[in-house]
């Protein structure tokens, strides 16, 4: 089976009473756009979203394990120094 498969309609999206506000405004303004450059746009937030994840879960393992959690450059350009304002 294809991940295309897995996916929800766009119309299920946004009917969808668990799916947040965020993303329905999001696919609504990307319905509004040229299909190719909502698309490549939608994959870069996705990737930088991702990388951001990867980095506050990496930063929350290692304070839970030894407690001197060292923020990533990336998060602590974008939060400060205060890892408390990014859990």
């Amino acid at each position: 089976m294809s991940e295309l498969t897995k996916l929800p309609l766009i119309e299920e999206v946004l009917n969808d009473p668990a799916a947040s506000n965020w993303l329905k405004n999001a696919l609504m303004a990307a319905l509004q756009r040229d299909a190719v450059d909502a698309a490549n746009d939608s994959a870069l937030l996705a990737a930088l979203l991702d990388r951001r994840a990867d980095a506050l879960l990496a930063c929350c393992r290692l304070a839970a394990t030894d407690g001197t959690a060292q923020m990533p450059e990336e998060i602590r350009r974008s939060h400060g120094p205060d890892v408390r304002t990014i859990h």
